[in-house]
């Protein structure tokens, strides 16, 4: 079987349909994205504020106490008058809040003198939408057939019922408890609703409330990941005497020994695996960059081009090929990688990764700076020298996996998440470099081959959503036979690991500060050390 399996790279059909900008363009960032989410849930990339949880609990409380109709729309309407309230309150209190949903609007209708003030949705996307579900996987609330949220009466029942005692003593807070659709309030009235609803000002029993739904004491078993994701989160801020960022943990990854306590080790092994992926989904996407970039300078004109010639022009550019992999320390100053055969090349990697190599849970760590962030890094400020990084990706995740456990243990079931639609490691990258060293390739033709593998799979997953809505036209580029054609460019991007909005959660919290963990940050990491030692709850 050859590279491009068992299945051509399908050629493109005019239907008609208009360009999508859409996102994810090879597919590549899912398989990531699937180990993020059982990672760290409940919180997502447009949910910074934690307090807005508590709003979406207590809207869903109001509206069903009052008896409205089970009705989405109805719900929607009451809500968007809620939020605008919610907004309006806060930024009449400080407007250079951020976060604030319809915080655009609502100045330019605060600043333009009008009163009373409209109540009225302020942006397309409710709060009741974008914060649902981190409310479910918080257990505060229950998707329904109508599409009226159902509160739990482990957890959503009491925080709405705490903030609809504190939202009570205001008059708006009371008309809003009834379920009253307000469409208008003084900004007198908004004033003093904001001094209830301040997304900075969490009183602290509400923020105890928080914590323990965040980080539960009793977690169920698809919430201990989290649990653990927060945990190590705490430790490094109290290691570290600092908050910690993205890259702190990930680099925790690296060294799992050194984290803190043991009970942390298999959430590091998991955020490991995050980055094996993530810097497969970033190169394949930088490559896509490149290839579409070099077709439009050849010629832009859109007339179909030879896809060799394409390859070609972006392999002459040897300068920044050299670069690319000589910050990675694969090359000397003089050398030419093209020169170099994939066996001496895959030999170097293998010298990289060799200090101090260990394994554990199937997974190979090892001492020096070759390591997926600096790949990243390298990739994301490489321009065209990425094609040359894109083989030492591949490399460095099949060194991760340690031999005779990938095929079998399902401990990799997550680096192969859709097996050869999303170039898993069982089901391509293992076997294709094993290929690539028994037929002696050169380095320069697997560079080649893998860039072809990047438009051959965006491709694919371009028209596998065409052919499910016909609309939906994704392709950046279009082949016919072995011509390439280019049709609009191609950003490449990297997935967001959430990581920085479960900080932000933790400083909202109280559990963390600017020197790192708050009295309440080392009670709560305490507890999520001593949860996760007691195993699976049952």
């Amino acid at each position: 079987m050859t590279l491009s399996d068992s299945l051509p790279t399908p050629s493109w059909v005019d239907s008609g349909s208009r360009p999508n900008r859409g996102l994810d363009l090879l597919g590549l960032r899912l398989p990531v994205q699937t180990i993020g989410n059982k990672l760290l849930n409940g919180v997502t990339t447009v949910t910074p504020l934690v307090r807005y949880v508590s709003f979406r609990t207590w809207i869903s409380y109001c509206y069903a106490q009052s008896r409205s109709p089970n009705d989405s729309k109805r719900f929607l309407e009451y809500a968007s008058r809620v939020e605008a309230a919610i907004a309006y309150g806060n930024l009449l209190r400080n407007s250079e809040k951020i976060g604030i949903l319809g915080a655009t609007e609502a100045r330019d209708v605060i600043i333009s003198g009008v009163s009373p003030l409209p109540l009225k949705a302020l942006v397309k996307q409710l709060g009741v939408n974008i914060y649902g579900g981190p409310c479910d996987q918080l257990g505060l609330t229950k998707a329904t057939d109508t599409g009226v949220p159902a509160l739990t009466r482990e957890r959503g029942v009491s925080l709405a019922q705490l903030l609809n005692s504190r939202l009570a003593q205001c008059d708006l807070g009371r008309r809003f408890a009834q379920g009253e659709i307000i469409d208008h309030a003084s900004r007198a009235e908004l004033e003093v609703f904001g001094r209830y609803i301040d997304s900075e000002d969490i009183p602290d029993d509400e923020t105890e409330l928080l914590t323990s739904f965040v980080v539960p004491e009793v977690p169920l078993p698809e919430e201990r990941p989290r649990l653990a994701s927060y945990g190590l989160l705490l430790q490094l801020a109290n290691s570290l005497k600092r908050k910690p960022v993205e890259d702190d943990l990930f680099k925790a990854a690296f060294n799992a020994e050194d984290t803190g306590p043991s009970e942390l080790r298999p959430i590091l092994d998991g955020w490991l695996r995050y980055l094996i992926r993530d810097l497969l989904a970033v190169s394949h996407e930088a490559v896509l960059q490149q290839i579409t970039n070099a077709i439009e300078r050849i010629d832009p004109n859109g007339t179909s081009i030879e896809a060799d010639d394409v390859i070609n022009e972006l392999l002459a550019h040897v300068d920044d090929h050299k670069e690319a992999l000589r910050d990675a320390g694969l090359v000397q100053f003089g050398e030419s990688p093209l020169d170099l055969s994939f066996q001496e090349f895959y030999q170097r990697v293998q010298k990289l990764t060799a200090e101090q190599k260990s394994d554990a849970e199937g997974l190979n760590r090892w001492q020096g700076p070759l390591n997926e962030l600096k790949l990243i890094k390298i990739v994301r400020s490489s321009g065209v020298g990425v094609l040359a990084v894109l083989p030492l990706a591949w490399l460095l995740s099949t060194e991760r996996a340690v031999p005779g456990r990938v095929e079998d243990d399902s401990v990799f079931d997550a680096l192969s998440h859709l097996g050869w639609a999303r170039i898993g490691l069982k089901q391509v990258v293992i076997p294709s470099i094993r290929q690539f060293l028994r037929e002696e390739w050169t380095l320069q033709e697997v560079i080649a081959a893998l860039a072809r593998r990047s438009v051959d799979q965006h491709l694919r997953v371009s028209w596998s959503r065409l052919s499910q809505d016909p609309k939906r036209d994704v392709a950046v580029m279009t082949s016919d036979g072995q011509r390439w054609t280019y049709r609009k460019r191609f950003n490449a991007g990297r997935t967001a690991s959430r990581l920085d909005r479960a900080v932000g959660w933790l400083e909202q919290l109280g559990l963390l500060s600017e020197r790192g963990l708050s009295p309440k940050g080392k009670i709560a990491l305490t507890r999520c050390v001593e949860t996760l030692a007691i195993g699976v709850s049952s």
